[in-house]
């Protein structure tokens, strides 16, 4: 099994906190239905409580919304959908971590979005780039 995927059942909140101090992406599976707001609420706080931002996503819920843009009435609430997805992320631009539900799954993506900068320094200069 990957390290990286976590069964709700046996995942505990300090191994969740590791995880986010650690920065890594990982993914919780198996979150029962019932539970599964819950669960990314949670992931959620925890993310803010170590002191980083996040964005709360529907993995492919743009994709959902342009079938209706082709429907009538459809039409209106499709693009007005659109709209508060569009705006959502635009808010929300820059989170050190993306929380992604799936609508059709039962699992919660957890991915770490920021890159750590290196500094190399030389006497008279210094140079940044992006680890990737």
């Amino acid at each position: 099994m990957d390290t990286n995927v976590c069964n709700y059942h046996e995942i505990s909140t300090d191994e969740i906190l590791q995880k986010i101090r650690n920065r890594e992406s990982f993914k919780i599976n198996k979150v029962p239905f019932g539970a599964y707001q819950s669960a990314v609420e949670h992931t959620e706080t925890l993310i803010k409580s170590v002191g980083f931002k996040c964005w709360v996503y529907t993995v492919g819920g743009i994709g959902a919304v342009a079938p209706t843009i082709n429907s009538g009435i459809g039409t209106v609430i499709g693009i007005e959908t659109a709209l508060t997805i569009a705006k959502h992320n635009r808010a929300t631009r820059g989170p050190d971590y993306e929380i992604g539900r799936n609508l059709y799954g039962c699992d919660v993506e957890v991915t770490y979005k920021k890159k750590q900068a290196l500094s190399l320094e030389r006497p008279g200069n210094s140079v940044r780039f992006q680890l990737t």
